[in-house]
């Protein structure tokens, strides 16, 4: 039954004070690209997030080419494991360092999105790629604020279906 969900379903389960968004990682294909006779066209590695608001609005946002995206997220999980090195030591400079690279990542991956989620209390997320090895509520706000303080909740769900509840669940 859950092969069954649709973006209509899923929209419908959605709290009129919530969001969804859902990151794809895709391999954007130009019109007019040239490809060999029998074979697909190649595409380049993208990343796309699709805003829902409860109430029904949807919107896609582009966030560029892949390598965009996963450079800040690589930087950033590098940084998070120099912690796990030296927990403690010269934490306010780890921290500062921390801040400067978890804030080029937010703004890559939050920041496009964030003016299509204001006054909402809770954002679902499903990522995609390597936007699963992110902890959006740690990306810093500001110049001593994060995420989690400032708002909205932010949840994970492994995929947009998993917001609506079937017979088979309960």
């Amino acid at each position: 039954g859950r092969s069954r969900i649709g973006l209509k379903d899923v929209m419908a389960a959605l709290p009129a004070d919530s969001g969804l968004v859902a990151f794809v990682r895709f391999n954007q294909i130009e019109l007019g690209e040239e490809r060999l006779p029998g074979k697909p066209p190649r595409g380049r590695p993208s990343y796309l997030a699709i805003v829902v608001r409860g109430g029904g609005d949807l919107t896609p946002v582009s966030l560029g080419p892949a390598e965009a995206v996963d450079g800040p997220v690589s930087r950033w999980r590098d940084e998070v494991a120099q912690e796990a090195l030296a927990p403690g030591r010269a934490s306010g400079r780890m921290e500062a360092c921390y801040r400067i690279v978890a804030t080029e990542l937010r703004q890559k991956v939050w920041d496009p999105v964030a003016p299509y989620l204001k006054g909402l209390k809770r954002v679902l997320l499903v990522p995609d790629g390597s936007l699963h090895l992110v902890n959006f509520a740690a990306l810093p706000v500001g110049q001593t604020s994060y995420l989690v303080e400032t708002g909205p909740v932010i949840h994970y769900l492994s995929a947009e279906r998993d917001l609506v509840s079937t017979a088979a669940d309960n």
